[in-house]
């Protein structure tokens, strides 16, 4: 099931709404703190992981080999490992593992919320890992048409009325895909990959001058559009000729704290830009995936500077 995105500051009790069904949650213990929202400062990823007071976790996850461990601890060493732990602003307790096992763990975590279920480990934090990871992403809109080419994210930039809409209707007729039109948005996971997506009132329209809104869906079918995909390259479109060089230039930006790839192409007639866009994207796959190219990159750049 998906669930909605937080529109205020998620507490411990806000994620026990919304999983108390399907993770078959039950409060252990539910101070005050439980409904205070996490300051964002918290939320540093991984965002769950099991207990482990040396690389606390916002949520922090015990099963039975965590507890287990636990119980071998004195009173003092156990206080000592969740005082270690104070970034961790709740506690799940898996297979409902036997918490009364431990005399002195309702005193040790006391201020903070703790909660249990019957599930796994493993299941409670693939559901939680990956909503979290989702609605916690860090978002960034931008200017551009984001499209997938040979199976390639690939962002197309430049000033306005430069053609990119154009260039994207023309690229749907050589069976590409369109993403979003405009302000694609753009989400990091896990601190790494950057995902491009479209919200949900613009998803499958581009416009085009001349056209308005047109709807892909309905012209090309539901295989020409695409909800999400990953960035992997940027291409700015620009109205001057290139200068020549002896190989493709590659330059490198960061969005969201992720270093992406990109390229700049002349702005042509619609056909040769065509041709030109989905060679520079091949040349580029290649690039990354192999070590020899099957196009090659002198006669790249010679289409490149001919405009």
């Amino acid at each position: 099931m998906r669930l909605p995105l937080p529109l205020k500051p998620i507490s411990i009790d806000w994620l026990y709404q919304r999983f108390a069904q399907s993770l078959a949650l039950s409060w252990i213990s539910c101070p005050k703190a439980a409904k205070a929202p996490i300051p964002q400062s918290a939320w540093q990823w991984p965002y769950i992981q099991f207990f482990n007071p040396l690389r606390p976790a916002p949520i922090a996850l015990l099963g039975p080999p965590e507890v287990q461990q636990l119980t071998q601890l004195n009173h003092g060493a156990l206080a000592q490992s969740f005082k270690a732990s104070h970034h961790s602003q709740g506690f799940i307790f898996s297979q409902h593992s036997k918490t009364d096992s431990l005399p002195n763990l309702s005193k040790a975590l006391a201020p903070r919320p703790w909660l249990s279920s019957p599930l796994s480990a493993n299941q409670i934090f693939n559901q939680l890992a990956n909503y979290l990871d989702t609605a916690l992403a860090p978002k960034q809109s931008v200017h551009g048409v984001f499209l997938t080419l040979f199976g390639l994210g690939v962002l197309v930039q430049g000033r306005s009325q430069i053609g990119k809409s154009t260039l994207a209707l023309a690229l749907l007729e050589k069976k590409h895909q369109l993403i979003a039109d405009d302000m694609p948005y753009f989400k990091r996971l896990s601190n790494s990959e950057v995902i491009g997506y479209c919200p949900s009132s613009a998803f499958g329209l581009l416009m085009v001058p001349g056209l308005g809104a047109f709807d892909v869906r309905q012209h090309y079918g539901q295989h020409a559009v695409q909800r999400q995909a990953p960035l992997n390259l940027i291409i700015q479109l620009v109205d001057t000729p290139l200068e020549p060089t002896l190989s493709p230039n590659v330059n490198y930006r960061y969005l969201l704290g992720r270093r992406v790839a990109e390229m700049t192409l002349p702005n042509l007639a619609s056909d040769n830009l065509v041709i030109l866009m989905e060679n520079t994207v091949k040349y580029f796959l290649n690039q990354t995936a192999a070590p020899t190219a099957a196009i090659d990159p002198l006669l790249l750049c010679d289409a490149l500077c001919a405009y």
